[in-house]
């Protein structure tokens, strides 16, 4: 097997295209990074992307666009190939993302070639809809989030990433501002709102190569267990399905039992698992 590697977004979307295609849901993350740098609605300093190929095919993906690097689905030994071709780069991710084999490939590398070690911050389930079933008896409606919001949005998307990725080094609060800006532009951001306070967020990424998916999704401590986040949840998930989305995914924290039985209420259901690892 072989790397192929580019800093151009766009030429990652091509040359992995039928790759993506075929595993829409595990590669969903790849892809929607790519191709809304390609768009130019996210930026990052340094992008890497990379494609794993056997005898011409694309087998598996891989990026890095900070903190972390990511893997996609395929033989594990892609994740391997991956490390490999990362530490060639010079870059220094702060830990992996992916699908469970290859990132396994991928820490097994990365370690033992930096002398470093590795740790399971976040053990991920991988959901997709089934039958939407939404929840009743919750007060309040929804709407899109404007302009007016970018500040509201800015703190509880930085307050969403401290709380599931306490293991990261937090980003500076205009990383935040940014995507807040960008969400709005471009409609994907919708508010649950209770006497026109809102009361949580549910963002949305896609349809990309005919998946759509949920999230970030998160209400405010105080708010909790009232129904907002799935009512979030539900509108976002019935807009990606007007949208044309022929599936919607969402990821959720195994170790979050609250979640996983929202989403479970919802219709969603587990299909696979991920894993972050943090390096040290």
């Amino acid at each position: 097997m072989d790397v192929w590697t580019t800093d151009d977004p766009a030429a990652f979307l091509d040359r992995a295209a039928a790759h993506l295609a075929a595993e829409p849901v595990l590669t969903n993350v790849l892809a929607v990074v790519a191709e809304r740098m390609a768009r130019g609605t996210y930026t990052c300093d340094d992008p890497w992307f990379a494609t794993v190929e056997q005898d011409g095919a694309v087998v598996a993906a891989g990026m890095h666009t900070a903190p972390n690097a990511y893997t996609g689905p395929g033989p594990d030994a892609a994740g391997d190939l991956l490390a490999q071709a990362l530490l060639g780069s010079g870059r220094t991710p702060q830990g992996v993302v992916g699908i469970r084999g290859p990132v396994a490939g991928f820490v097994a590398a990365w370690t033992a070639a930096t002398g470093g070690t590795a740790r399971v911050s976040t053990d991920e389930g991988v959901h997709v809809l089934g039958t939407l079933v939404p929840p009743t008896g919750v007060p309040g409606t929804a709407r899109t989030a404007g302009p007016a919001d970018e500040d509201l949005l800015a703190d509880w998307l930085l307050d969403f990433s401290t709380e599931a990725f306490a293991d990261r080094e937090p980003e500076p609060r205009e990383v935040f501002v940014r995507r807040a800006a960008s969400g709005v532009a471009e409609r994907r951001f919708v508010l649950w709102e209770v006497d026109g306070t809102p009361v949580s967020l549910a963002g949305r990424s896609g349809p990309t190569f005919g998946v759509g998916r949920v999230g970030p999704v998160w209400t405010p401590p105080a708010l909790r267990r009232r129904g907002y986040a799935a009512m979030a949840t539900t509108v976002v998930s019935r807009a990606l399905l007007d949208d044309g989305a022929e599936q919607v995914m969402l990821f959720t924290d195994l170790a979050n039992p609250t979640s996983n039985g929202v989403y479970a209420r919802l219709g969603y259901v587990q299909v696979g698992d991920a894993v972050e690892y943090t390096f040290t």
